[in-house]
């Protein structure tokens, strides 16, 4: 069942279209606050944005896909703790320099600029020469995720494999990616760019 289904069902109160639609997005939700605020705190964020999801369901104005609301609801709610002068000396100022200084051309799912820009011939020649690094196997999967936008689930079903192989060798591609390209900031575009499939 697709997300609009599913949200026309949550907004009438159905738990168990909420739930569906909570298993269907945490990871992802997770993985996005983390690049913000760390893994310690993303938990936190990430299920307390769903729990206002639940808490405004039936004046929540989304009605095709969850996932692009969810973005904007974790941005705002990251931007803004890392804001507070508790979570500065948590995080040591680092995460609140980098957020700063990064959200409006990465983070922001807004930004469609920063959409663009992952298409300009140098950003993709420097991802290229890092994704030759792969194993064949590692490099075909990221390939059909980044290239083809194809989700964990088709590239599972087309390859014969377990949607848990396909996001180990994402993972490592995105390890490899990270630990070689020399600006973060295509890095971090790479990252959206997968977050919103």
């Amino acid at each position: 069942m697709d997300d609009s289904a599913l949200i026309s069902r949550m907004k009438e109160g159905d738990r168990k279209a909420f739930n569906i639609l909570y298993a269907r997005h945490v990871d992802a939700c997770r993985g996005y606050a983390g690049l913000m605020v760390g893994n310690m705190f993303s938990t936190d964020i990430v299920q307390d944005v769903f729990l206002k999801v639940w808490d405004r369901r039936a004046t929540i104005s989304v009605s095709d896909s969850l996932r692009p609301y969810l973005l904007r609801a974790i941005y705002n709610r990251a931007l803004n703790s890392i804001r507070e002068a508790s979570y500065r000396q948590q995080y040591r100022n680092e995460y609140a320099e980098r957020i700063e200084r990064l959200s409006a051309q990465t983070y922001d799912p807004d930004a469609n600029e920063v959409i663009r820009k992952l298409y300009l011939k140098d950003d993709m020649a420097a991802i290229e020469d890092v994704v030759r690094l792969l194993p064949d196997r590692c490099c075909q999967i990221f390939r059909m995720s980044y290239i083809n936008g194809l989700s964990h689930k088709e590239i599972a079903l087309r390859l014969g494999i377990s949607v848990s192989t396909v996001d180990n060798h994402i993972y490592k591609a995105l390890k490899v990616l990270r630990e070689n390209l020399s600006d973060p900031r295509i890095y971090m575009m790479i990252l959206f760019s997968l977050f919103l499939r």
